[in-house]
């Protein structure tokens, strides 16, 4: 059904040739797959807890699911060196006490998903759906995008290199990542808690001028400001301070200008780790998907979940099959071949059964 769509469900099981999938009808019998749906339910609705009992939490409805798929996501793929922490936002417009309005997004309002993934190929390491102050996520005073930055990287190797944009960034979460070992960097606000004080005030006046104040106690920790088009900060422990040269592009010349080693590797490594890491992880979530209209909030999350489940087997699977099926093996030709082993497994067991499809 995710990548043959029709109107209503019911016209998989149309006799009208032009609707009707012939797969879907040898499979199951209409009436049992919309009882199925009808009763179906990821945890125990008996021991879910009501709005007004402490404890309660909007995610416990997928829970189990998403803890199960944690588990798989991390273990079943060896972390690049390379991760990226940002937001995705599941599209839902119905009234519900966790939806965000973010406007520079496509879908601007829905529920926020916090995600892990990696550069280059998008694959989802771990996630968090965000319910608030009473999500699963540990609060703590040091804001919001410390406690997601810090639960997102437990599991991770030492050595690794996180980075994320400047609502996670923080003096306190880069040094709390580099005394377990994982280095990180990402675009600051000047008036963050912690900053040196002639950050808050500094002004570059000339254009590719660079400042960069080390930390005495920390060498690695570094603070670097850069005037190009406009002044933008960076505080990092994962590069060298040093100056190095970069290309620019000045219409259709590229001219060699100096530049910080800090904003030499976020251009080089962290832009690609945030656009091609979580974006790209959910631009391909959205190809073929199995999401369909709904009242119930949680069908939108459970959809999500399997959507990410599909993305990363079809990952995993392209790393280790060399060469793959075919040349050009996209994540189409993934799930044609799921539906079909699938499919040919669903026939086999209703031709063994009793169950007489009404």
């Amino acid at each position: 059904m995710s990548i043959v769509k029709r109107p209503r469900i019911a016209d998989y099981w149309a006799e009208n040739v032009t609707l009707g999938n012939e797969r879907i009808k040898s499979m199951l019998a209409k009436n049992r797959f919309l009882k199925i749906k009808h009763y179906f339910h990821i945890s125990d609705r008996e021991s879910e807890l009501m709005k007004n009992e402490n404890g309660f939490n909007f995610s416990q409805k997928v829970e189990p699911l998403q803890t199960y798929l944690r588990g798989k996501f991390m273990t079943h793929f060896k972390t690049t060196a390379e991760v990226s922490v940002d937001e995705a936002l599941v599209k839902f417009k119905c009234r519900l006490g966790i939806i965000q309005y973010m406007p520079l997004k496509l879908a601007k309002r829905g529920i926020k998903i916090w995600m892990l993934c990696t550069p280059y190929l998008g694959y989802t390491l771990n996630f968090e759906l965000y319910c608030g102050k009473s999500g699963s996520t540990p609060r703590t005073k040091n804001g919001l995008g410390y406690d997601v930055v810090m639960h997102l990287a437990k599991g991770l190797e030492s050595k690794n290199h996180t980075c994320f944009d400047r609502f996670f960034s923080s003096v306190n979460i880069l040094l709390d990542l580099y005394k377990v070992g994982i280095f990180a960097c990402g675009t600051v606000m000047s008036n963050r808690k912690n900053l040196p004080p002639g950050m808050k005030i500094l002004k570059l006046k000339e254009i590719i001028a660079i400042s960069t104040l080390q930390c005495k106690d920390i060498p690695n920790l570094l603070s670097t400001t850069w005037l190009d088009m406009k002044q933008i900060s960076i505080i990092s422990t994962n590069a060298k301070n040093e100056i190095c040269q970069a290309h620019r592009r000045k219409g259709a010349e590229k001219l060699l200008v100096q530049c910080s080693a800090v904003f030499a590797q976020y251009n080089r490594h962290t832009h690609w780790q945030i656009t091609l890491g979580v974006d790209l992880a959910d631009q391909r979530r959205k190809y073929f998907s199995v999401a369909r209209k709904s009242s119930k909030w949680w069908w939108y999350i459970f959809s999500f979940l399997l959507d990410t489940a599909l993305s990363n087997a079809f990952i995993l699977m392209k790393a280790t099959n060399s060469p793959p099926p075919k040349l050009k093996y996209q994540l189409y030709d993934f799930k044609l071949e799921l539906n079909e082993e699938l499919g040919k497994e669903g026939c086999r067991k209703r031709a063994n059964s009793d169950f007489t499809p009404t």
